[in-house]
């Protein structure tokens, strides 16, 4: 056989098919934008709600504390203001 002597290649024909894109989303923490936006709300209201309820525990304190003032009992005043939050 000769280097002139060469067989014709054909390609085969492939099947039409669609184009496959693949989306690539950026990742802040190892989480999506969408996933980051959705959650610091949560945390946020989290956070709110921590601060209310430690509001609401003060309150409770003054509030018990300043009976035990008023009433002169002393072993009460000072269990309250030895547990303030």
């Amino acid at each position: 056989m000769s280097p002139d002597d060469t067989d014709e290649f054909e390609v085969p024909a492939l099947p039409p098919s669609p184009p496959v894109y693949e989306r690539v989303e950026p990742r802040y923490f190892g989480v999506t934008p969408h996933a980051l936006v959705s959650a610091a709300p949560a945390a946020l209201f989290g956070e709110q709600t921590r601060r209310r309820k430690l509001a609401l525990e003060r309150s409770h304190a003054q509030y018990e504390l300043g009976g035990a003032v008023h009433a002169d009992d002393e072993a009460r005043t000072a269990s309250t203001e030895v547990r303030r939050p």
